[in-house]
């Protein structure tokens, strides 16, 4: 079945957007690292884009983000009532 051809991970970071994408049509993946942008939603749109993947082949979407991480690994960002 063509819709379910592709399977996606990204994973937004706070220097790059990574996305993996995997085609079940020839069992290749592929890594793609488009221009970073703080806007995590412009960022996964980017990303998706540059997959080449239609949407209606797509059979799942897996995100993550490391930018909360970062954030605490950093010591950034401001805690609740400060």
């Amino acid at each position: 079945m063509a819709h379910d051809r592709y399977h996606i991970g990204i994973d937004v970071g706070g220097t790059f957007t990574d996305i993996v994408v995997c085609d079940q049509a020839d069992a290749a993946s592929r890594s793609i690292r488009p221009h970073h942008t703080h806007d995590i939603a412009s960022g996964i749109q980017t990303a998706l884009g540059k997959s080449g993947a239609p949407t209606d082949q797509i059979a799942e979407i897996a995100h993550g983000t490391t930018v909360a991480t970062n954030a605490l690994l950093e010591r950034k960002g401001r805690a609740p009532g400060c």
